[in-house]
């Protein structure tokens, strides 16, 4: 099944599966919206929001994700962990460069 590419919804259902398993399944939302894939995330006190551009997903296999999916795991748990005490929001934009490495950009509101 790794070695299969996945259609785009199939692939967002794929990272939606992954974040309910590690994280809160009740904590993780899922939207598309013009090309643009989101994944609402609540954990702890903080908020975050991940988008994946459509074409980031296009004939991507599960492997392929798995380490934009860690990433993103990390970082919803390591920084909720740092900041336990205050409330805030992330986002966090994902997508994958032509060699398929990830690229992570970063901003907390």
């Amino acid at each position: 099944m790794e070695s299969v590419r996945l259609g785009i919804e199939e692939a967002a259902c794929n990272i939606l599966e992954n974040l309910q398993q590690h994280l809160r399944a009740d904590g993780v939302d899922y939207e598309s919206f013009r090309e643009m894939h989101y994944f609402h995330i609540r954990y702890c006190a903080a908020r975050f929001a991940v988008l994946f551009p459509e074409h980031a997903l296009l004939g991507k296999r599960a492997i392929d994700l798995k380490p934009a999916i860690e990433e993103v795991i990390r970082h919803v748990v390591e920084s909720a962990a740092v900041s336990s005490l205050k409330t805030f929001n992330s986002v966090v934009v994902l997508s994958f460069s032509e060699n398929h490495k990830q690229q992570v950009r970063t901003m907390k509101v």
